[in-house]
Parts: C-alpha cells; sequence; structure tokens
C-alpha cells in the first residue's frame, strides 16, 4: 500500500485497490424485492420508511405502500417533507373538467381533492406536478407555463416565466422549501445568440414571479433551497464545462459561491451543510462553500466516480463508479466505495452489475438511516448500503 501524505488538516488519500487489505466491508441490498428495476423508490416521513412507486408509458399507476392502483396517472408528486403524494390522474366520471388531483398520506387516506383542474394536454412532454406542504399546488403545463391551486381547491391563476428572448429557451422549472414557505422558478437556459443565460424567480400564491437573480452568460444545472427557502443553492454551468456553486439569499444577494477546478465534474449540494462535493472521473472533493474549506479529497486509480456524497454524522465519503447519462437518467454502478475520513481508509463492496434509473428532473439522494447505514433513493431497483467498520 502506497504512503499515505497528509498536507495541513486536508485529507487526500491515494488508493490501489489491488494493493489494499480490506478489513472492513460494503453490503450493498436491494430494497424492493418484487421487480425492482420497475419500481421506484423515495424517502417516506420517518426515517427509513420508503415509498414505492410504479409509473408505465402507458400511465398506469401503482403504489405498493399504501396500496393505490389508478388507471391513467399523468404525473405525481411528494411534499418536500415526503408526507404526502399528489396524483394528477384523468377522472372517467368527468367530461367538461377530466382532471383531477388527488393527496395522500402515508396511510393511504385522501387528504386534498382539486377539481377546479384546467384542460391539459395529456403526452405533452412539459406537464409536471408540483406539492408544497401545506397543500397547495402548481402545474407546469407547457415550457414556461404554471398554474396555481391553493390548499382549498381554489384555481388562483397562470403565470408565464418566458423570458422573451428570440432564440429560445429550454423547460422552466420549481424547487420549494422544505417548509413550503417559498417557491422558486428558474430558467436554465436562455439562448442568447452563439451563448446562453439563466434567470431565477420567486412565484408566489397569487400567481405572481418576483426577479431574484439572473446570469447573463451561464446556464442552471440544479437548484435547491434551504429548509425555509431563505437561501437558494445554485450551480452554474459554462460553456467550456467549468461549474461554480452559488448561495444566493431571497432577495437575489450572492453571500458565498465556490468554483470547482475540475474541467467538467458532477456535484452533489447538501444546503443543510453548506457544502458541495464535485466529482470527475476518480476525483471527489468536498468543500465547505462559505469558507472554502476542503473537507475531504478522495482519489481512486482506475475508478469513475459518476455519484458522490458526504456524510458529516459518520465522517465518510459515499461514492457510486461506473457510469452515468442524465440526459437518460440512467447510472450503471460497478461498485460502491467509501472513504472513511478518520480510519484514513477505503472499504468497497463488492463488484456490482446494478442499473439505477431516475426521473429526468430528479436526482439520485443517499440518505442516512442510522450510523453507517444509508438508501439511496429517488431511483429504480433502490439499495440500502450496510458499512462495517
Amino acid at each position: 500500500m502506497k504512503t499515505l501524505i497528509f498536507k495541513l488538516a486536508v485529507l487526500s488519500l491515494l488508493l490501489i485497490p489491488s494493493q489494499l487489505t480490506l478489513a472492513q466491508s460494503v453490503s450493498v441490498q436491494t430494497l424492493q424485492q418484487q421487480e425492482p428495476t420497475m419500481v421506484h423508490s423515495y424517502p417516506g416521513p420517518e426515517t427509513g420508511d420508503k415509498w414505492n412507486i410504479r409509473h408505465e408509458d402507458d400511465g398506469s399507476f401503482v403504489s405498493m405502500s399504501p396500496a393505490l392502483d389508478f388507471g391513467y396517472v399523468l404525473d405525481y408528486d411528494f411534499s418536500p417533507d415526503y408526507r404526502h403524494l399528489a396524483v394528477l390522474r384523468e377522472d372517467e366520471n368527468q367530461t367538461e373538467r377530466p382532471f383531477i388531483i388527488e393527496i395522500y398520506n402515508k396511510q393511504g387516506e385522501l387528504v386534498g381533492l382539486h377539481t377546479d383542474v384546467i384542460n391539459l394536454e395529456i403526452g405533452d412532454p412539459s406537464l409536471k406536478l408540483y406539492l408544497t406542504d401545506n397543500g397547495n399546488i402548481v402545474i407546469r403545463d407547457n415550457i414556461v407555463g404554471f398554474s396555481v391551486y391553493d390548499y382549498s381547491n381554489l384555481f388562483i391563476d397562470r403565470v408565464s416565466n418566458a423570458s422573451g428572448s428570440e432564440d429560445g429557451e429550454t423547460m422552466s422549472r420549481l424547487v420549494s422549501s422544505s417548509d413550503g414557505s417559498q417557491m422558486y422558478v428558474y430558467n436554465p437556459r436562455i439562448l442568447r445568440g452563439d451563448g446562453f443565460s439563466s434567470r431565477i424567480s420567486r412565484l408566489t400564491m397569487d400567481a405572481r414571479l418576483d426577479n431574484v437573480y439572473a446570469d447573463p452568460e451561464r446556464e442552471i444545472l440544479n437548484l435547491t433551497a434551504t429548509d425555509d427557502g431563505e437561501f437558494v443553492f445554485a450551480v452554474f454551468g459554462s460553456q467550456s464545462g467549468s461549474k461554480e456553486v452559488l448561495k444566493i439569499n431571497s432577495e437575489g444577494n450572492v453571500v458565498a459561491r465556490h468554483s470547482s477546478d475540475m474541467s467538467d465534474p458532477g456535484f452533489y449540494v447538501q444546503p443543510s451543510l453548506g457544502t458541495v462535493t464535485w466529482f470527475e472521473n476518480n476525483q471527489a472533493q468536498t468543500y465547505n462553500i462559505e469558507t472554502g474549506e476542503r473537507i475531504a479529497n478522495a482519489y481512486f486509480r482506475q475508478q469513475n466516480i459518476v455519484f458522490a456524497k458526504y456524510s458529516e454524522l459518520d465522517n465518510i465519503v459515499i461514492t457510486i463508479t461506473g457510469s452515468r447519462s442524465n440526459r437518460d437518467g440512467v447510472i450503471q454502478a460497478n461498485g460502491i466505495r467509501i472513504v472513511d475520513l478518520d480510519a484514513r481508509e477505503l472499504i468497497h463492496s463488492d463488484d456490482l452489475t446494478h442499473r439505477f434509473t431516475f426521473k429526468p428532473e430528479d436526482e439520485p439522494r443517499l440518505h442516512r438511516i442510522d450510523r453507517n447505514r444509508y438508501h439511496l433513493l429517488g431511483v429504480s431497483n433502490a439499495v440500502e448500503v450496510v458499512i462495517s467498520r
């Protein structure tokens, strides 16, 4: 095993798996035993709880816990705290307004109903349902249009997030805070001649858009909000592939930023910790966004990291190696590798052949269940990762 070299308080690991004697292990077990590749698993309201959903291309929809079964569902979404599931579906009993939105709790009880849903176009790829914690609903019904409904089953209004660019733009997206108090709509990429720009706006419940932040030269690759919505973390990308994460307050002021020195990295932002983990090829680095301090740096020879997250409580970096396509929503994993920052050791699973799929506007998320125990959710073929050390 090569000598480990430490500089200052920063941990840097050069590990050669073929020369490493492993006294520890990582076990990977599929969480959903029945048709795991067809079922997408999401966090539940309590630690270790899950929603297991199968939504077919023909619209058929099955929730396995709680048991729900519908003939044609256009889209579904969870509240940010995962206590409720909203389903946008056809109502075969109505012809004038043939769509309804039903909201269920984890016990399978119907706790909300929206019948005042404007006509939608079945098969529209831009159609997207959003549910907030307080029962309010937003529907994206074209690439820049959003319809707002409040919890009392009232249609408020429809608002357009169009940038006005003559060159066009990509589909607008929405994120909300965990407490449901703030909603942010953003234009990921606005075409401007040979380049592109982007912008972030706040969506109010009276269907008004207030400008928050605009970038004249870069696209937004990802946007996440803090639990109270007072800050958002926006990952910007340039045409050259360089990436930077900005912490922006609700008034549009940039309070912190961090740029990656990798050429075209992937990333995992954790608003609760104020950290970003950049990863590319065989390296992953975690930084404190406000201070710029590098918390961990891991290097694996002859491996390709496609997912990485820092766990403060267990003081580890968890990575998935293999290949990944964000466009297709697919991760093909060949292993899960853990960097133990206390012991300065690498722990890895047996070789894997797992294929995870995820919705284009979602990202795989790794949830800590207990000490050294995690669930990879937001994907099909969801797994539990247990670390022995």
